[in-house]
């Protein structure tokens, strides 16, 4: 096929990039087919760089699922507001590791539930414009987010990208064509068994609660930490112009989360080609701190009459630490600075995950195979009986006070 020759202003803005980045995109997702023997992927070619992908389950995964032993688990997610911290840096080591946000935030809402992680099985990435000044930020951003997909051993099936300048925008754009403006939204595919199910009815009291560390923000409350960081240090659309603590703080918000999926489904008894085993460790339930925080998020596993008390959870990151500072010298009538209580609900405090287990032998086990991920853990409480279901939390925010939920309900 010749290539078009057009001089419409649509063609070159909307047309030609967008076909140049799915070509570039197809090179991702034909070298992520092969990562594990789940999914078997038959590409069906049609002559030109789109190639519609079939996927079927392997015959081992086809046969649990006809007894009903075996089901599928979507999840959607996106990456928020974070992508825009990466805009202000513009710098491709950082969009390298953008990728890891989608996939983290749909792997643990599946891994949560006891699920195994196959696939992201599409993804919808929208720009405001596709130039050469910023196409070295979007092949760093496709090939880190290949090399996520190799480290998770899962597949990237189909996408789509839109360049659309009349509805993409974020806090610092310039409107210079070498800044990358993206959203990025995506739907993942798992795989859940009837003995792997994990949906807190077997959580009990005194049972030890493990917390898996976080050094970043993940992806919670980016609207209230980059109207915090706007409101201290003024407009920001060039890095260059940034001053050193301001470039410190967006620099911090574009700290990858950290990836909790591979420790969790290994010690829960999921095999790499889909089978499964005796889990090593007990788990009874698992909160995957994101928008609501530990308030939200652990308490709608709680059974009736359980509740928890974590005494001993981790040093909050530094970038949740200072945003609550500066929350309270910039705090005005549009602008609430950063509680105790908010800390531990607009955002996760210092834990990704929070896993209760059966005992601490367990607790142990899931600590020190967390370790061999490069995951810190220990364990940051337990449950306790309350017919109010109350959590409690000795804060290790500024105020450093015990916090209760109970607080949320006045």
């Amino acid at each position: 096929m010749m290539a078009e020759k057009r001089e419409s202003d649509y063609f070159k803005e909307t047309i030609e990039p967008g076909d140049l980045v799915s070509s570039l995109a197809k090179k991702i997702n034909d070298a992520s087919l092969g990562n594990n023997e789940i999914l078997r992927p038959i590409v069906k070619k049609r002559g030109s760089f789109r190639g519609m992908v079939c996927i079927n389950w392997s015959k081992a995964v086809l046969e649990m699922m006809s007894r009903d032993e075996m089901y599928m688990i979507p999840q959607n997610d996106g990456a928020g507001h974070k992508p825009g911290c990466f805009t202000l840096l513009s710098s491709p080591r950082h969009f390298y590791f953008l990728g890891r946000e989608i996939i983290e935030m749909c792997y643990e809402d599946i891994v949560r539930d006891g699920g195994l992680p196959v696939a992201m099985l599409a993804n919808q990435i929208d720009f405001k414009r596709i130039t050469e000044e910023n196409l070295s930020l979007i092949r760093a951003l496709l090939t880190g987010y290949g090399m996520a997909l190799k480290e998770t051993m899962t597949m990237n099936i189909t996408g789509e990208n839109a360049t659309m300048k009349l509805a993409i925008t974020t806090f610092c754009d310039d409107g210079s064509p070498e800044q990358l403006i993206l959203t990025w939204t995506g739907t993942a595919l798992g795989i859940g068994h009837v003995d792997k199910e994990i949906d807190g009815s077997a959580i009990e009291p005194d049972m030890p609660i493990v917390g898996l560390n976080e050094e970043g923000a993940r992806c919670n409350g980016y609207t209230k930490l980059i109207t915090i960081g706007t409101k201290k240090w003024g407009k920001v659309s060039s890095v260059k112009l940034l001053p050193t603590p301001a470039l410190h703080y967006f620099e911090e918000l574009c700290r990858p989360s950290v990836n909790y999926s591979r420790t969790i489904t290994r010690v829960h008894g999921w095999l790499p080609d889909g089978n499964i085993k005796k889990a090593d460790v007990a788990i009874t339930g698992i909160a995957h701190i994101t928008g609501g925080g530990v308030w939200s998020k652990l308490g709608e596993i709680l059974p009736q009459g359980i509740g928890a008390e974590l005494k001993y959870m981790p040093e909050p990151p530094t970038v949740l630490q200072l945003a609550q500072k500066i929350s309270y010298e910039v705090q005005g009538a549009d602008l609430t600075p950063i509680t105790d209580l908010d800390a531990y609900g607009d955002f996760h405090g210092g834990c990704g995950l929070l896993v209760i287990v059966k005992d601490l032998e367990d607790a142990d086990l899931l600590i020190s195979e967390a370790k061999k991920d490069g995951v810190a853990g220990h364990v940051v409480g337990s449950t306790t009986r309350s017919n109010s279901s109350e959590i409690m939390i000795r804060s290790r925010f500024q105020e450093g006070r015990i916090l209760s939920s109970e607080e949320l309900k006045k």
